[in-house]
């Protein structure tokens, strides 16, 4: 399967809770800048959709930059495909 070989990424899945907490400290947002805290599911949904976004956008440059007429706009849009990598380094994504 294509998870199993790290080429598909399977979206988060979060279990609903039965009931509801609000945050009433102020140390929530210092988690940011300071204390790690949990990701929230907002905060993960936004994460998966960026990976997801990342790698259609490296697909795109990597099919540009195979027919690319110029060669400049071909090395372009392959260190275009090349920063992906990064961004996907560092939130860990196969």
């Amino acid at each position: 399967m294509l998870v199993d070989k790290g080429l598909y990424m399977r979206s988060p899945h979060v279990i609903p809770v039965k009931e509801t907490s609000f945050v009433e400290s102020k140390k929530f947002m210092g988690g940011l800048f300071g204390d790690k805290r949990p990701l929230n599911v907002i905060e993960i949904t936004n994460i998966y959709i960026n990976l997801k976004r990342n790698a259609l956008g490296k697909t795109i440059m990597v099919g540009f930059s195979q027919v690319a007429q110029s060669k400049e706009v071909g090395q372009f849009m392959t260190r275009g495909g090349y920063s992906s990598k990064t961004y996907k380094s560092i939130f860990g994504a196969p």
